[in-house]
């Protein structure tokens, strides 16, 4: 948690659940959006969503959520996210 991070509001998702309505009120055309407090939890959702059609995934937030979004897909789905072994990082 960043320094400043008020924890009920996190708890809450708080912030994110402001930037999904910023998001809609620019793109009122999205069908469906989510979210999702764990990377993981996400991932279960793209998954069953994915077995209905194809689904596009957009990922908002630091470089350490997006790296912990692509490492859990690549664990997963390791034949689709293609990433370099660790020793390469």
């Amino acid at each position: 948690m960043s320094v400043g991070t008020d924890p009920e509001a996190l708890k809450k998702l708080t912030v994110q659940k402001q930037l999904a309505r910023a998001w809609i009120d620019q793109v009122p055309t999205t069908p469906v959006l989510h979210v999702i407090p764990t990377v993981e939890e996400a991932i279960a959702i793209i998954t069953s969503l994915s077995y209905k059609a194809p689904v596009q995934v957009l990922v908002t937030g630091s470089l350490h959520l997006v790296g912990a979004l692509l490492e859990v897909l690549g664990e997963k789905y390791p034949h689709i996210v293609h990433q370099p072994p660790r020793s390469q990082r």
